[in-house]
């Protein structure tokens, strides 16, 4: 909703500046502000994709590490746990931000 948003004001800002008026400030700051948001939406979202990619990798190195040591994996299984757990801890603290 954002994203549609952004476009249509942008199309009003390129419509301006062909007709040759200067755009509005507050039509600016607008297209600033929601930029700005998306890209920190991107962001967020990257850093979840990377978060869940390297769990994944995490648990299947610990599955074959059960194998050969089951101790160790048990203690590395519990030590991510409590790491996802902390971590999204730390991103509902950051949303409420």
């Amino acid at each position: 909703m954002m994203n549609n948003k952004l476009r249509k004001d942008i199309v009003i800002r390129d419509e301006l500046l062909k007709g040759g008026a200067e755009p509005p400030q507050k039509l600016t700051d607008r297209i600033e502000v929601r930029q700005e948001a998306l890209d920190e939406l991107v962001a967020t979202v990257d850093t979840h994709q990377t978060l869940f990619c390297t769990y994944d990798i995490a648990k299947t190195v610990i599955a074959e590490l059960r194998q050969y040591n089951p101790k160790k994996a048990n203690e590395l299984e519990n030590s991510l746990a409590l790491k996802v757990k902390q971590t999204v801890s730390q991103m509902i603290k950051k949303k409420r931000l």
